[in-house]
This record gives structure tokens, C-alpha cells and sequence, in this order.
């Protein structure tokens, strides 16, 4: 089994267009090329629109814009932002037994 590290960089700020510094794409190039990453892909979204870049490889060949890729680690970040916004909501109640969140549970609770 192989393991890929694969980024997805979404960056937004106020910038003139939608660009990628070569600064960045020259970092990149030289993290990939030290064997850091297999492959980097970069977004860069601004009221101006939008630009993404890649570079590396992946076994379908290079990376693109239409590249999916397993986020791994970072989804925990994701689904605890998406718990805290529940938690804001007042759609879940962090003290609450799970079986008791959506009234679908069959089996027996923890007490």
C-alpha cells in the first residue's frame, strides 16, 4: 500500500487578480522535488475570480483542478467546525446521549 500527502490550499485575499505568485509555485516546486510531497495543488479565490495550479505527480499522472483528493487528517477540522455550528444552531446539545439526537436509534444507549 502506498501513501500519498496530497494539499488542497484554499487561500483567499485582496489581491488585484487571481493569481499564483511564482514565489509560491518556485516553494512548491522545490518541497516536491525534496521529496516533501508527491504533489501540491493550490486555489486562490478573490472577488476578481478564480486561479488553481498543480504540480507533482498522482498515479493518474499530474494534478489538475478536476483532481479529488482524500483530505485525511484535516477533516477532523471540518467536522468540528460543522459540530460547532450545530452546537450554535441548537440542533445538538453536546451533553445530550447520542440516541437521543435524532430519535432514529434502535439499539441501547450508554448510560
Amino acid at each position: 500500500m502506498s501513501a500519498m500527502v496530497l494539499f488542497w490550499i484554499s487561500l483567499a485575499w485582496d489581491a488585484p487578480t487571481a493569481t499564483i505568485d511564482d514565489s509560491i509555485r518556485i516553494n512548491i516546486e522545490k518541497r516536491i522535488a525534496y521529496g516533501q510531497f508527491p504533489s501540491i495543488a493550490i486555489g486562490i479565490v478573490t472577488a476578481e475570480g478564480t486561479s488553481t495550479w498543480a504540480a507533482g505527480s498522482i498515479p493518474q499522472g499530474k494534478p489538475d483542478e478536476k483532481t479529488i483528493d482524500e483530505i485525511g487528517s484535516i477533516s477532523k477540522t471540518f467536522t468540528a467546525l460543522l459540530l460547532a455550528l450545530e452546537i450554535e444552531a441548537g440542533r445538538i446539545n453536546l451533553t445530550a446521549l447520542i440516541l437521543h439526537q435524532n430519535g432514529t436509534h434502535k439499539g441501547p444507549g450508554i448510560e
